[in-house]
């Protein structure tokens, strides 16, 4: 708890730090003002701070989580890479290719060699904002990465 639970007329508040932690890390921590209830509000209310959010990205970050891998079509790959066929061939089996294939593995996610993406809140609303990778696999062994794309977003 960050404070002493707050019992009003017709509500309970009991403020809690929700931050996440990696063993090892270390993480400050600047807990910023929050409020305790809203009156136009519901009998529940959950207030999230900016400070649990960046500790659960940099903990997802630091254990490498932030990730989504899908296998898509070689036209995809093609558009990126017009040589991809010269090198990987068609997909089809030949006697090149002991195996053919017919999708390649993507992987999209966080830049693990950056800093973790960053998360604003504000009036306005909620802004993330970092550094990304698409790594595509090899189609004929998706443990190697044939090419990585890398990106910055907002």
């Amino acid at each position: 708890m960050v404070g002493d639970p707050v019992l009003e007329e017709n509500y309970l508040a009991v403020p809690y730090d929700g931050s996440f932690f990696v063993e090892g890390q270390d993480f400050s921590l600047s807990q910023p003002d929050m409020p305790i209830h809203s009156p136009g509000g519901k009998q529940i209310q959950i207030f999230l701070s900016q400070q649990m959010f960046e500790s659960a990205i940099k903990c997802q970050h630091l254990k490498k989580l932030l990730e989504f891998s899908t296998e898509v079509s070689p036209v995809f790959v093609k558009q990126l890479f017009p040589n991809f066929e010269d090198v990987y061939g068609d997909g089809s089996e030949s006697d090149e290719l002991e195996d053919g294939y017919e999708k390649v593995k993507v992987i999209f996610g966080s830049d693990y060699e950056m800093s973790p993406p960053n998360i604003t809140i504000s009036k306005d609303g909620i802004a993330v904002s970092g550094n990304a990778t698409l790594k595509i696999m090899n189609p004929l062994n998706s443990e190697i990465v044939s090419a990585i794309i890398y990106t910055d977003f907002d």
